[in-house]
């Protein structure tokens, strides 16, 4: 098992994910220890508030007067008119009245006075509630407007909370007939005013005299008013005071006219809103953690869910640190770690995110709550799991901080090569520089291209592309008009570089086509012909042509010397010896005295040596024929097993008193090829004489024939007796033998006619040599 751990290619991986999965375990077990901290947490909290809320309900009650009558009157009326579409100051006031009994001076004068009143009663209402600490809110039909938006727990009877941040309040509404009702109060004293019933009536009977006196308008006096102050695109004139349209910058306008006339109109009718004010609000008490949901969230959040996320991030981070400097881990490798640097920022900020989301977010109480509202009832509720919810759940908890724990490790192990070798990742790693570095290879490409022009029988093509590319150059900068002088002064003189340079280059490469040409004629064949030449790249290579083929004329000439030196060696050596001896004894033999049996014993010995010389003369014409093809071949159906068996029983008796084994693989059935009978029948013979000189004793000798797939095989295999020191190539050739020492009987031709035998009648002779094991392989194709 350990060995198998230590070649599994895949152990760094496996290693991270065992990792971050037992990260995801320990997360899931510390899950009830987090619920319990959230469960104290939220109990005290709860007692806390308690005891707030208490406290906030002792404060004395709030004493309605004259004052906040006045500013009640005049936030309703206000925060009607900011709630009432398409209508400005003017429209809003008099809508009520039928403006066509006015007269122009007397619309703009209305609209001056309107403008003033409701700047007045905006004014009030932002500085009494900022001095008074009031807020206040109004809930109409088509649009809300108000200081404090949360007041509307009080229209929906659900502001509980907002009753204990407001120590009094309360909240009026409007029917459709304009009708007010005071739905509620908390907190409230209006023994001053006379009660409740006091506070309605006078909201009922409020005119907008009782409004404009309310708003410091009681009073009325000539002043300058800009432009910007009156209403609209429109002014008055300031002789006649009547409506024109201009761009007057100061107009005196008769100010108390104006007021008298304002008093006239009615108050606009209040018809279905509702106003809740608010009264003395504590602002350090209120915080959205009056909010049982925020509670929940925050005890959650703080039960110690994001302090065990921090410490997976830098348990992977120190995790990362020692694994991908392990080197039999080999994690480095892998593509994943590796990933582009824009890919990679993109990632660690969604990890990021992903991240404040788990640990500061929603995702505690999501994961840690019990009940409808949790991930375990989501998944029971609307995904219908039913009793297999809770499993699910732990098992996408699980998930989930395993992925966050290998996403931590992941951003660290990518993070390290641009720590140790900042420039270097940068620019193998970054899109951009693999951008430029592509941007910059297509524009050498299409150099290349535009400027290679090769001097064959595509030159008219390369012309017309340099003088296409030229023509474009020139109507782009035609487009331009007269700029295009400024460009063509530009492409002029670059033109002029480009070219300078090629023309260089041309020479250059001209210069070293000469001097090579020059280093082979000095006869230095193996004059390095590798470097480039431009255009002259054709002749180049021609020249290495020339180049090879003198080279290996030249080795075949040396080569063949050689062979005709080592020939007239080997051939003077095999035909002396034999004749040498036959002059000995015919010299012997001349002698006087010797005796009969010596006489009979030199003649055999005599006879002996002829025939060992006419078989040397035999072999070399036979091979001197055969390698000038001056051989006449009598092609036959030939039966290659009973040739084969033939040679076997030619040899028996040289076979017997051998101490070799042969073993003899023959087909049963017969094996008809057309050859030449007897001299393939010299083939295989030449072969088994080869085998009895030169095979070690008491080895084993393997002959087998195969007839498969249309190819006919002969294959023979013997251990060698001597150190085979040549190579298959050597041992073919003419007067070589396998005893380099010479002194066993043969001519040294017998492979090299077998081989030329072969291959005359279109065979393949093959000899392989694997230490002392020597192979000859014959192959015949079968004819169809």
């Amino acid at each position: 098992m350990a060995i198998k751990w230590k070649n599994n290619k895949y152990k760094g991986i496996l290693a991270v994910l065992l990792c971050v999965s037992l990260a995801g375990v320990i997360m899931c077990n510390l899950y009830p220890v987090f619920w319990q901290k959230a469960q104290k947490r939220i109990q005290t909290y709860q007692t806390e508030e308690e005891a707030r809320v208490s406290k906030n309900r002792d404060v004395a009650a709030f004493t309605v007067g004259d004052d906040f009558e006045r500013y009640l009157l005049s936030s309703i009326y206000y925060l009607n008119y900011e709630i009432t579409p398409d209508m400005n100051a003017y429209t809003y006031l008099t809508q009520n009245y039928d403006k066509g009994k006015l007269t122009d001076s007397e619309q703009a004068g209305l609209k001056e006075a309107a403008a003033r009143l409701m700047k007045n009663m905006r004014n009030q209402y932002v500085t009494v509630q900022d001095i008074y600490e009031y807020a206040s809110y109004a809930k109409g039909v088509d649009k809300n407007f108000g200081s404090d938006a949360r007041l509307l727990q009080a229209v929906y009877n659900d502001g509980v909370d907002m009753f204990d941040y407001y120590s009094s309040g309360l909240v009026i509404s409007y029917d459709s007939r304009g009708v007010p009702d005071i739905r509620k109060t908390w907190n409230l004293d209006l023994d001053e005013i006379g009660g409740l019933s006091n506070l309605t009536e006078c909201l009922t009977q409020a005119t907008i005299g009782q409004l404009m006196d309310d708003n410091g308008m009681d009073e009325g006096e000539d002043y300058e008013v800009s432009y910007d102050e009156t209403d609209e695109d429109t002014a008055i004139n300031v002789e006649s005071g009547t409506v024109v349209s201009g761009d007057e910058t100061y107009l005196r306008v008769d100010q108390a006219g104006n007021d008298a006339l304002l008093r006239q109109m009615s108050l606009p009718i209040i018809q279905n809103v509702t106003f809740v004010f608010g009264i003395n609000g504590n602002y350090d008490s209120y915080n959205y953690m009056d909010d049982e949901y925020w509670v929940e969230r925050v005890a959650y959040n703080n039960s110690g869910i994001a302090t065990a996320g921090m410490v997976i991030i830098i348990a992977m981070a120190l995790l990362a640190l020692i694994l991908q400097n392990i080197p039999s881990l080999e994690l480095r490798k892998y593509r994943i770690f590796r990933l582009p640097t824009e890919v990679s920022f993109v990632i660690g900020c969604m990890g990021a995110v992903g991240t404040v989301w788990a640990l500061g977010n929603e995702f505690a109480i999501l994961t840690l709550k019990r009940g409808s509202d949790s991930l375990t009832g989501y998944l029971e509720s609307d995904m219908a799991l039913g009793q297999y919810a809770p499993a699910v759940a732990v098992f996408l908890i699980w998930l989930f901080w395993s992925c966050f724990a290998f996403g931590w490790y992941w951003l660290m192990a990518s993070l390290l090569p641009y720590i140790t070798h900042p420039l270097r990742t940068i620019w193998e790693q970054t899109l951009f520089f693999r951008f430029f570095v592509w941007l910059k290879r297509q524009w050498l490409r299409l150099w290349n291209w535009a400027t290679d022009v090769e001097l064959d029988e595509h030159l008219t093509r390369n012309i017309w592309k340099v003088v296409g590319i030229n023509g474009l150059i020139v109507v782009l900068l035609c487009c331009i008009w007269f700029g295009g002088i400024f460009g063509a002064i530009i492409y002029s003189i670059l033109l002029y570089v480009l070219i300078k340079k090629k023309c260089g280059e041309i020479q250059e490469n001209y210069k070293k086509l000469l001097n090579v040409t020059q280093t082979i004629a000095d006869g230095d064949l193996n004059a390095s012909t590798e470097e480039d030449m431009g255009i002259f790249n054709p002749i180049r290579d021609q020249l290495t042509s020339i180049q090879s083929g003198f080279r290996k004329a030249v080795d075949e000439e040396v080569r063949s010397r050689n062979m005709k030196t080592e020939l007239i060696t080997n051939v003077s050596h095999d035909l002396k010896t034999p004749l040498t001896a036959i002059i000995t004894y015919v010299d012997l033999l001349k002698k006087e005295g010797i005796t009969e049996e010596e006489r009979k014993e030199y003649v055999a010995t005599l006879e002996k040596k002829s025939q060992r010389l006419k078989v040397l003369i035999e072999d070399l014409f036979e091979i001197s024929k055969a390698t000038t093809d001056n051989i006449v071949m009598n092609y036959d159906e030939v039966d290659l097993v009973s040739l084969i068996k033939e040679v076997r029983l030619e040899n028996e008796d040289k076979i017997q008193s051998s101490t070799l084994d042969f073993r003899w693989s023959l087909p049963e059935e017969k094996c008809i090829l057309r050859l030449d009978p007897q001299r393939t029948f010299r083939i295989i013979d030449n072969l088994v004489q080869n085998i009895l000189k030169y095979s070690m004793a008491h080895s084993r000798v393997y002959i087998a024939m195969n007839d498969q797939d249309g190819k006919v095989t002969v294959s023979l295999k013997n251990m060698s007796a001597t150190e085979m020191n040549f190579t298959p190539e050597e041992i073919t050739e003419r007067f070589v033998r396998g005893d380099l020492s010479r002194n066993t009987e043969g001519s040294g031709l017998g492979l090299a006619i077998a081989q030329s035998f072969t291959e005359l009648q279109g065979g393949e002779f093959k000899v392989e040599t694997d230490g002392d094991l020597f192979k000859v392989t014959i192959m015949w194709k079968k004819e169809k």
